[in-house]
């Protein structure tokens, strides 16, 4: 090869080398990645459901959140933890193993639940809570639920109307849910924050039911014995009532609506039972939750999600339908337990 050849060869090689090198360099700047393919909107995706418990509500909450996962081509994996807060961490982990799409919960405790939240947003599956919200630590990507606050407000506000309009003054037991869920520490706030614009009406008494039927039937009865001059009950979920009632039978305290001895008892969630003896007079009031709006709505964010659709908000508020003995009939299109059976 002829020396000029040569060089010319050599030189060629010396720049393809330090071009090469000056690619391998600490440093410089990669080759751009191609973003990732958008999931289809219509994608076939898998929701994972945890419930604390299925009463009346939850079943109503339930065949809702199915009810929009048909319409939007979705599938759910549905579980329930029966009141234990471990056992639904537990199921919300076992739900993150079969790689569902997202996860809908209604925590049973609102701390113990941060644990399973973390977990799935580390695995990059996206986390919804309904009704019952999670402990702010739990960092959801979305809560959708009922104004609790407001819900007790307006129970108090019908109670407060009422014995205004009837020139009455009412003593009021005042019961109290579980201090874990934060629905019961609201409703109850929103209850007493009322009462206290209202110098017709004492609270005489308020006890802790922690959920339990039990108690609330031994403070009925209690309160019953205790406060001979007791018209008014605030009972925070109609979960609650029968066992109300039955404390009341007992006592003979069972006066029909208008009667003279009559208590008032205004009560939250407008469940079939709940209904029923708003509609007969038993309970004066009751405050209907919008559970079929809210499941359909929480199963329509977390679809999306799956989807790659992020909420533009990151909570919802949808707030109860006061409705009484007068206006209960009108009002049942909109009240999720007048459609079922008590």
């Amino acid at each position: 090869m002829p020396l000029r050849s040569a060089i010319r060869r050599m030189l060629v090689l010396a720049l393809s080398a330090l071009v090469l090198a000056a690619c391998a360099a600490p440093g410089a700047p990669a080759a751009p990645t191609p973003p990732p393919a958008a999931r289809d909107a219509n994608a076939p995706v898998t929701i994972g459901v945890s419930f604390d418990i299925l009463n009346n509500i939850r079943q109503a909450e339930r065949v809702a959140i199915e009810a929009k996962a048909k319409e939007m081509g979705a599938t759910i994996e549905f579980a329930v933890a029966d009141s234990d807060a471990q056992r639904q961490v537990s199921q919300i982990e076992e739900l993150l193993t079969k790689k569902v799409d997202a996860i809908i919960a209604i925590p049973q405790d609102k701390d113990v639940i941060v644990s399973a939240v973390q977990k799935a947003n580390a695995a990059g599956v996206p986390f919804v809570t309904l009704d019952r919200s999670a402990n702010p630590d739990a960092d959801v990507l979305f809560h959708v639920g009922t104004d609790p606050y407001s819900d007790g407000q307006a129970s108090a506000q019908y109670l407060a109307h009422t014995a205004a309009a009837q020139r009455r003054d009412l003593k009021v037991l005042v019961l109290v849910g579980a201090l874990s869920d934060v629905n019961a520490v609201e409703r109850n706030r929103g209850f007493q924050d009322e009462i206290a614009n209202w110098p017709n009406i004492t609270i005489v008494q308020e006890a802790q039911t922690d959920w339990k039927p039990e108690k609330a039937q031994e403070a009925t009865a209690a309160a019953l014995q205790q406060h001979s001059d007791l018209n008014a009950i605030f009972s925070p979920s109609d979960y609650l009532l029968p066992s109300v009632l039955t404390s009341l039978e007992a006592a003979n305290r069972m006066a029909e609506f208008g009667a003279p001895g009559h208590i008032k008892i205004v009560s939250i969630d407008g469940d079939p039972f709940g209904y029923s003896k708003t509609v007969d007079g038993t309970v004066s009031a009751n405050v209907a939750t919008l559970a079929d709006v809210m499941g359909m709505r929480a199963a329509e964010v977390a679809i999306k999600a799956a989807r790659g659709e992020k909420p533009a908000t990151s909570s919802e508020t949808i707030r109860g339908l006061l409705f009484s003995h007068h206006n209960a009939e009108k009002v049942a299109p909109k009240v999720w337990g007048a459609q079922v059976n008590p």
